[in-house]
């Protein structure tokens, strides 16, 4: 358009919320002018549909609804148990489920080292 938008032309509103994020950056190439947001604070709180509008003297636009979801890695809820203990073996329980976040859990690493006063964690 005419003027061409700027950053501050373009901003973000969720659906059935008052509140407004305004563009970090904007860029162009030879088709299109993009606009960049920022979310400094990112929870599960800013998951749901928003619009992004653009604004100018010569008028303004608004998008199809675009879905912003937020995952969260799973955290298992209790710690890995030893459920079998030989002379030079230890079968343990990663203790997977239940885990708070976004999952399964896909991958577990443990570490077992000696202490330097000789004891193993």
């Amino acid at each position: 358009g005419d003027p061409e938008p700027t950053r501050g032309d373009f901003s973000l509103t969720k659906s059935g919320d008052s509140v407004t994020h305004h563009a970090s950056s904007t860029f162009r190439n030879t088709t299109a002018i993009f606009s960049i947001f920022q979310f400094t604070a990112v929870s599960n709180v800013i998951d749901g549909p928003y619009t992004c509008n653009v604004q100018t003297i010569a008028g303004d636009a608004g998008s199809q609804p675009i879905t912003i979801a937020v995952k969260d890695p799973p955290v298992p809820q209790n710690h890995p148990t030893s459920s079998d203990v030989g002379l030079d073996y230890v079968v343990v329980d990663i203790n997977s489920r239940p885990f708070i976040g976004d999952g399964p859990l896909v991958k577990v690493t443990l570490r077992f080292q000696q202490l330097p006063d000789g004891q193993w964690q």
